[in-house]
């Protein structure tokens, strides 16, 4: 308490602590484009015709989009196919996309091609100490392109293609962030089947990154311990290079493809800590 003198009397003032500025988060402020788009040309000796069908559309917390320009000529046929839906909460993206485009030439088939995209662009802006989880995410490919990439201020955080993972962690310092999640196709006359999925679930979470703490309940324990002395004790871990993990790898603290003493000397330094960041 401050006591202070003052003109016709004393003053008592109450000294309240400063307290901490929490980070905060809202998803339900992101900024969604999510947009489906489907195109086909053909052109047989029955005749010709062109297809273009966008979609998409929806508010928060669901989108939902599908575009369908397949057509049948004489004996020949295109497929030109996309869809997509999104979720969203105040902290989580759960979203999944598809594209197929095929053509099936026939005898009479003079020109083909057929495209498909479903595309989501989430724009949204971190205040204070938080961190991301990757729960899920399934970028698969077969001729086509499934892609899930988050900016940070324009810089590339994390780009996966072609994969599946889980359980990936990573820092999110305060500014501006965009995730893409794309999957596109295209097959022209030579019959190829084309396709692209995206697949992605994304949780901020509040607090600074505490990689050691594998059970993410905000502290390094004897839980963590168990869980760290698997790994281990295991050394390698599963997947593939460059911390792409088909089953996720979070004791490999260093990101080196195994767990071990050097992993072990990072732990163990949170696991004095006790409390997360």
């Amino acid at each position: 308490m401050d006591t202070r003198a003052a003109a016709g009397g004393w003053v008592c003032a109450l000294a309240l602590p400063v307290l901490p500025a929490f980070g905060h988060v809202n998803l339900a402020n992101a900024i969604v484009r999510a947009t489906t788009d489907a195109t086909s040309t053909l052109a047989t000796n029955a005749g010709s015709n062109a297809l273009d069908q966008p979609g998409g559309g929806g508010e928060f917390p669901n989108w939902q989009g599908f575009s369908n320009a397949g057509q049948t000529l004489g004996q020949s046929s295109v497929i030109a196919m996309c869809d997509f839906s999104l979720f969203m909460n105040s902290k989580l993206i759960l979203a999944n996309g598809f594209a197929n485009a095929w053509v099936t030439p026939g005898a009479d088939l003079l020109s083909a091609n057929a495209t498909a995209e479903s595309k989501i662009e989430i724009d949204f802006h971190v205040h204070g100490p938080h961190h991301f989880e990757i729960h899920s995410v399934d970028v698969s490919q077969l001729n086509g392109v499934g892609s899930a990439v988050m900016l940070h201020e324009g810089n590339e955080v994390f780009r996966y293609e072609g994969l599946h993972i889980h359980e990936i962690r990573g820092a999110l310092p305060e500014g501006d962030y965009t995730i893409v999640l794309t999957a596109s196709t295209q097959s022209g006359p030579g019959g190829a089947n084309s396709v692209g999925i995206f697949e992605l679930e994304f949780e901020v979470i509040e607090g600074l990154l505490c990689p050691a703490d594998l059970n993410g309940d905000r502290a390094v324990d004897d839980a963590d311990f168990v869980e760290f002395a698997a790994a281990y004790e295991s050394l390698v871990c599963p997947g593939s290079a460059g911390g792409r993990h088909e089953e996720g790898c979070p004791a490999d603290l260093n990101a080196d493809e195994v767990v071990d003493d050097a992993d072990f000397v990072l732990f163990a330094a949170a696991y004095n800590d006790l409390i997360c960041p």
